[in-house]
């Protein structure tokens, strides 16, 4: 008769054997843990997060943006989720509030992007060349000869012209 083969690592978390300081579950969390920065950590896109794991907008790990909680204990209330903080200089790590400004939405914020940076890398076209359009076909050029300088098509040149888009120049 042969004796129940016990598998030699059973118990064991990984290719170790337990022993008394093995990862037990629980231990060596948030401040225990040996990678702990204080709950301050830097994203992929340059932002500061925060560990907040109670606040009514955190993500599912518990953290949320430094700039919104500062902006939040600046006007003494939570910030609505539509509402957008803004950072004036464009330096993401900069939370101070003189650095920061309160949007009503994401298209308030989409155009005051436009309005200071004049284009973005995926536009064929930039402020000063919709100002040109615009003068351009005030002199009386056609839509045409105008679409072939830019090298866009002439129906879009007419959306320029009419205001049905670029509104904001």
């Amino acid at each position: 008769m042969h004796k129940k083969r016990i598998p030699w690592n059973k118990g064991t978390k990984g290719i170790c054997k337990p022993t008394k300081t093995s990862f037990k579950k629980g231990e060596h969390i948030g401040k225990d843990h040996w990678h702990w920065k204080g709950g301050k950590k830097k994203t992929k896109n340059g932002y500061i997060q925060l560990r907040r794991p109670l606040h009514p907008f955190c993500n599912k790990d518990g953290y949320i943006y430094e700039h919104r909680v500062i902006m939040e204990l600046y006007l003494g209330r939570y910030l609505k989720s539509n509402e957008v903080v803004h950072h004036i200089n464009d330096n993401r790590e900069d939370n101070r509030i003189e650095n920061l400004k309160l949007l009503s939405d994401n298209k308030e914020h989409f155009v005051l992007h436009m309005r200071h940076h004049g284009n973005y890398p995926n536009h064929k076209l930039n402020n000063d060349d919709i100002l040109k359009i615009r003068k351009m076909a005030k002199l009386g050029k056609s839509r045409k000869n105008i679409a072939k300088k830019f090298r866009i098509d002439p129906s879009h040149i007419s959306r320029i012209i009419l205001r049905t888009c670029w509104k904001y120049i």
